[in-house]
Formats: C-alpha cells, sequence, structure tokens
C-alpha cells in the first residue's frame, strides 16, 4: 500500500448577512475582510473533482453576488 497527499479542489459561498455599506462595491470589500465564522456567515461549500471543463464551471458562483435589503435614502 502506498501513501499519498491528496489536494481536492473546493467551491462553495460564504454568505455574510446584512452588511451595512454605500454601495454593492463596498459591501463586498467589508465582506472580504470579515472572518465567516465570527460574523456568523453560512458557509457552504463542496468537494470536486474538476471546477471547470471547457466553458462548464462545476462551481456554485464564479463572482460575488449582491443582493440590496434595504435603502434609507
Amino acid at each position: 500500500m502506498a501513501l499519498y497527499d491528496v489536494k481536492l479542489p473546493i467551491a462553495g459561498t460564504i454568505t455574510f448577512f446584512e452588511i451595512e455599506a454605500d454601495s454593492e462595491k463596498a459591501a463586498i470589500d467589508a465582506a472580504l475582510e470579515l472572518d465567516a465564522e465570527e460574523a456568523g456567515a453560512d458557509v457552504e461549500w463542496d468537494i470536486h473533482t474538476k471546477l471547470v471543463s471547457g466553458n462548464v464551471l462545476y462551481a456554485p458562483l464564479n463572482k460575488p453576488v449582491v443582493t440590496l435589503l434595504e435603502n434609507e435614502d
């Protein structure tokens, strides 16, 4: 029997709830600075044998998605 190190590609999403910011870009920048565990974020991830094949992405997202919850203006 052999001994191996194995690295698997992972992909997933981290949802940070109710980030207060002046714009979508500022909200993304703020989320990138947060610790998911400390912020109580919803973390979902999957193990894949490949992430991309040709023009097919097997990951749940390929860029940030921002949803406006409330606007005081």
